[in-house]
């Protein structure tokens, strides 16, 4: 079927089956493809979560500017899959030698800091899977796709209309 039959079909299961499973069945997607397709939701996810969790912090002047400098000098220094100990050390450490921000405030600023790190570190991560997915060479071949009865784990029920208009 088309694809817009098979969406057709998906709405009206009433969520036995997705139109992605569907289309994977027939032939339209591979698993990479829904994988990719994943992968980029939650990294969609992910943005959002955190964007929504660091504008809801609103930094005074002085904190943003401390924490655009910061963010300008850990970026070189902060590297993916660093220990959360070690990024805070390092953010700790260049804390000590400023003195002009309150103890609240730059507990302000260290916290925007290591939620931004966070945030950094796990849509990279997500990046770097998508555009691992872009090259994968498993493609399905349109012509030699066949089901294999003996690997066949689950069924798919699909309804099909017959008329009788002769």
């Amino acid at each position: 079927p088309k694809p817009k039959i098979l969406e057709k079909l998906a709405n009206a299961s009433n969520d036995i089956i997705s139109y992605n499973e569907l289309m994977n069945i027939c032939g339209y997607t591979d698993a990479n493809s829904l994988y990719k397709i994943f992968l980029e939701d939650n990294l969609k996810q992910t943005e959002d979560y955190y964007l929504k969790k660091l504008n809801s912090v609103k930094l005074n002047p002085q904190e943003e500017e401390v924490f655009q400098d910061m963010d300008s000098i850990l970026s070189n220094k902060i590297h993916e899959n660093m220990p959360i100990n070690e990024v805070k050390a390092i953010i700790y450490n260049h804390f000590e030698n400023i003195d002009f921000l309150s103890e609240s405030s730059k507990q302000k600023v260290i916290n925007q800091l290591l939620l931004f790190t966070e945030y950094c570190n796990e849509t990279l991560l997500l990046r770097k899977k998508i555009a691992n997915a872009n090259h994968s060479k498993k493609h399905i071949k349109q012509k030699n796709l066949y089901i294999n009865q003996s690997s066949m784990t689950s069924f798919y029920m699909c309804p099909v209309y017959r008329s009788n208009l002769s």
